[in-house]
């Protein structure tokens, strides 16, 4: 091999169960962001804007039809050629094997990836929101011959707590790592994005199973390498970036799209123009209703009042209903209702209920 590149290896394997009601019938990846697109969208847009990848795999566990679905249609829409589809591992007795941490996934699926033509790995997360520039990534990471690059953006330091925490010095050199802290030393944390080189990736998933099933990349794998003195490196980001692992960090994250241009700038066809093909319909807003700072998919009849929310594809409010500060999916009808600071999930049909809450609700 005469030129280094990359293979993804997506991993859309998390169940989401802090995401509650919102996951209860779709993975996390399908969760619809701003109405109109899935979490996962974003790392597809990511990858199919990159030169540096020469191949890619999903690995899905949970509802993974729905998954693979949606991931064929994006293939056979954007002809996209030497990408896998990993689905869960199968015994000869044909018990399927549990994934027990984002590296567990990984080692089970060897002996299929460390076929792959290609000299390093690169890591993603299928149900992020973030815009990145793999190959800018993948250059820092050839640039310093490491061994492992980890993505990683600076958040709010009451947040840290939640992700795997790095302490550095004025060079970017590593001092320390925690996965999840009760109290974190600062507020660089992991994005949960990695590249490795081929042969170390395999070499150490291998040396790590032999201590447990239970590995994982944040728990088990990056405070090996760097206490066996790996070349490990650090690659900060200062992009749009967010985890999305509450019912509250969802709502948040959306309301904001209707205020803040610095984010929703982000959501134009130009970054996420590859979305799943889906019919186009007319949406519709009648003649007495009011609507104010909205987001609203395609295929909706509006006819209350709708103010401060976000209204997914195929919605009906009826002139006898009033939504405020609100994200209704997809399929939902609303008739003779009042909604304030709630979240309705896809197709459900909600009749006389007057739901105002100071708090967020499903």
């Amino acid at each position: 091999m005469n030129k280094r590149n990359m293979h993804a290896l997506i991993l859309a394997g998390g169940e989401g169960s802090r995401l509650k009601k919102l996951t209860e019938n779709v993975p996390k990846p399908l969760v619809r962001i701003g109405g109109t697109c899935y979490l996962i969208d974003f790392v597809l847009s990511n990858y199919i804007y990159s030169n540096s990848i020469s191949g890619g795999s999903i690995i899905v566990q949970y509802a993974l039809n729905q998954i693979i679905d949606y991931v064929i249609d994006w293939i056979v829409t954007n002809s996209i050629y030497n990408f896998h589809i990993l689905p869960p591992k199968v015994t000869l007795n044909e018990k399927e094997m549990k994934y027990v941490g984002t590296a567990h996934s990984v080692f089970l699926n060897l002996d299929v990836i460390e076929k792959y033509e290609c000299s390093d790995f690169l890591i993603l997360a299928a149900d992020h929101v973030y815009f990145m520039d793999y190959d800018e990534f993948f250059d820092f990471h050839l640039e310093h011959d490491a061994d492992l690059t980890i993505s990683t953006i600076q958040v709010p330091i009451e947040d840290a707590s939640r992700f795997g925490v790095f302490e550095v010095d004025n060079e970017n050199n590593i001092l320390g790592f925690e996965e999840k802290p009760e109290n974190p030393k600062s507020n660089l944390i992991s994005m949960g994005i990695y590249i490795f080189k081929k042969e170390v990736l395999i070499k150490i998933l291998n040396q790590r199973h032999k201590y447990g099933d239970d590995i994982d990349f944040g728990h088990n794998i990056i405070p090996f390498m760097i206490n066996e003195n790996y070349n490990v490196k650090i690659f900060k980001f200062d992009g749009l970036w967010k985890d999305l692992g509450t019912v509250e960090d969802y709502y948040e994250f959306n309301i904001k799209l209707l205020t803040d241009y610095q984010i929703s700038k982000y959501f134009t066809f130009k970054n996420l123009g590859f979305n799943k093909k889906l019919p186009i319909a007319v949406t519709r807003v009648n003649q007495d209703a009011n609507i104010k700072n909205c987001l609203i998919g395609s295929g909706v009849d509006v006819s209350g009042i709708v103010n401060n929310s976000i209204i997914s594809r195929n919605v009906i409010i009826d002139e006898n209903s009033k939504i405020i500060n609100s994200i209704i999916l997809e399929g939902v009808t609303v008739k003779n209702s009042i909604l304030k600071n709630v979240i309705v999930t896809k197709n459900m049909e909600i009749i006389d209920v007057k739901k105002v809450s100071d708090d967020i609700e499903i």
